[in-house]
């Protein structure tokens, strides 16, 4: 989830599986920062300056399997702004 409208900076929340048997988090990470560098190689207004690895069993969703943005945003946005990675 990218958020950060208002702010002057775009921040990152990477929801990732920790399942058994799912891919390394090292892997993912590394997936997560290239797709980043991709995103932010262009206008330098798309680029995201903060990025959080959070479990998926953090992952809150509507009765359809639809992300609830509005309330992962409220929850985890100070996280993000404290402990989240510079990029």
């Amino acid at each position: 989830i990218i958020f950060g409208e208002g702010k002057p900076h775009l921040s990152i929340l990477v929801f990732f599986n920790d399942d058994p048997g799912a891919p390394p988090f090292t892997k993912t990470f590394v997936n997560a920062q290239q797709q980043i560098d991709q995103i932010g190689a262009g206008e330098r207004f798309y680029r995201i300056k903060k990025m959080s690895m959070i479990s998926k069993k953090e992952l809150v969703l509507t009765a359809t399997l639809k992300v609830r943005r509005k309330i992962l945003i409220d929850k985890f946005q100070t996280m993000v702004e404290k402990t989240g990675k510079d990029l």
